[in-house]
C-alpha cells in the first residue's frame, strides 16, 4: 500500500491541501459535533466567505490574524479562512484573561481581531468595534467563488503563530510555515496508518498548539 500522504504534498498551502480533500468528496462529513454536522465543501464555503471579509478589510499580503474563540466548526472554518486569504492566524486562548490577551495582541500590531459570538463583545469593549471582526454564521447554500487565483500561498509562508506559556517569562510568539504544518501531519498520518475512515477527536483548545 502506498503512503496515505505522499511526500510531495506537502509542497502547497494547507487551504490547498484541503482542497484536494474536498475535491475528492465534498459532501462527505468533515467535522461532527454533539449538534451539528458540517461536510467538507460546507466548511470550505463557509472558509471561503470568510475569506473574502478578510480580504475586504486588510487586502493582499502576509500579517497576523489573532484568532479568539471556543473550540469547534466555527474555530476550523475561520482558521481555514485566515490562510486561504494569504494571513496567517494567532491563537489566542479563550481561558486567559482579557487583559493577557490584549497584551499579547500589542505584540503582533494586529490590524484586526476575529473572535466569536461570546468574545467579539468583550474585545469591543477594550479596542472598540473597528478592530473586531466576528465572522457571520454558516449560510447553507451560500456560495464564494475559490480564492486560490486570487491569492498565491507558498509553502514557506507562515501559517500560525502560538505563544509559549510564559512559565520561564514572557510569552514569546512561535511562528511556523505551511510546510511544517503539512510535514508534520505527513508524519503522523503515515506512521498510525490513518485513513479516511478514521476519526479524531479535537479536545484541545484553540491557543493549545496541539490543535495544529
Amino acid at each position: 500500500m502506498g503512503e496515505r500522504f505522499p511526500r510531495g504534498a506537502i509542497e502547497q498551502s494547507i487551504a490547498q491541501r484541503f482542497g484536494q480533500a474536498c475535491a475528492q468528496d465534498p459532501q462527505r462529513v468533515a467535522v461532527l459535533t454533539r449538534d451539528a454536522a458540517f461536510s467538507y465543501r460546507e466548511i470550505d464555503q463557509w472558509a471561503n466567505a470568510i475569506a473574502a471579509s478578510l480580504l475586504d478589510r486588510l487586502g493582499r499580503g502576509s500579517e497576523p490574524v489573532p484568532l479568539l474563540g471556543a473550540q469547534g466548526p466555527w474555530a476550523i472554518a475561520t482558521t481555514l479562512g485566515i490562510l486561504k486569504a494569504g494571513k496567517f492566524y494567532v491563537a489566542l486562548d479563550p481561558s486567559w484573561t482579557i487583559g493577557r490577551v490584549c497584551e499579547l495582541l500589542a505584540q503582533v500590531s494586529a490590524r484586526i481581531v476575529v473572535a466569536d459570538g461570546e468574545f467579539a463583545p468583550l474585545l469591543r469593549e477594550q479596542l472598540g468595534s473597528g478592530l473586531v471582526f466576528e465572522p457571520a454564521p454558516y449560510e447553507p447554500g451560500a456560495s464564494v467563488e475559490p480564492l486560490a487565483s486570487v491569492v498565491q500561498v507558498a509553502p514557506n509562508q507562515p501559517a500560525y503563530l502560538y505563544f509559549t506559556s510564559g512559565s520561564t517569562g514572557t510569552p514569546k510568539g512561535v511562528i511556523d510555515c505551511h510546510r511544517n504544518v503539512l510535514h508534520n501531519v505527513m508524519r503522523y498520518t503515515n506512521a498510525l496508518e490513518i485513513d479516511r475512515d478514521d476519526r479524531l477527536t479535537l479536545m484541545q483548545s484553540v491557543g493549545f498548539s496541539g490543535a495544529v
